[in-house]
């Protein structure tokens, strides 16, 4: 009985930490990419450059732009499933911001980026 119990349980502990090499490994859940977001420059200064792709037509997506506080500072409509839209940031302080891409009030991408004076 003793030597079946420490042998599952050294098989186990095998499997918990990877030690078997060179077998199947369970097929990972991958989340599928629904968009993609490029944002540049990257520091920025006078402009934010931010390129969406959608995988689907979008049906109610926004970019927001909000500051460290987490406050938001500017909102886009993506209106085309490809598309690049520019933010004309002279006038907000230089800092942290992160730019979310959203689709029916779904998070799809987010981004951090940081204007510079």
């Amino acid at each position: 009985g003793d030597a079946l119990g420490t042998d599952s349980t050294q098989r186990m502990v095998s499997r918990l930490y990877g030690l078997e090499v060179g077998m199947p490994e369970i097929r990972p859940v991958v989340e599928e990419p629904t968009a993609t977001l490029i944002t540049f420059p990257n520091p920025g200064t006078s402009y934010m450059a931010f390129d969406v792709q959608l995988l689907s037509a979008p049906s109610n997506a926004l970019l927001v732009v909000r500051d460290i506080t987490g406050r938001e500072v500017y909102r886009l409509k993506v209106a085309q499933q490809q598309m690049q839209l520019i933010w004309d940031a002279r006038n907000a302080p230089p800092g942290s911001y992160t730019v979310t891409l959203l689709d029916s009030g779904v998070q799809l991408k987010t981004q951090k980026f940081v204007l510079r004076p």
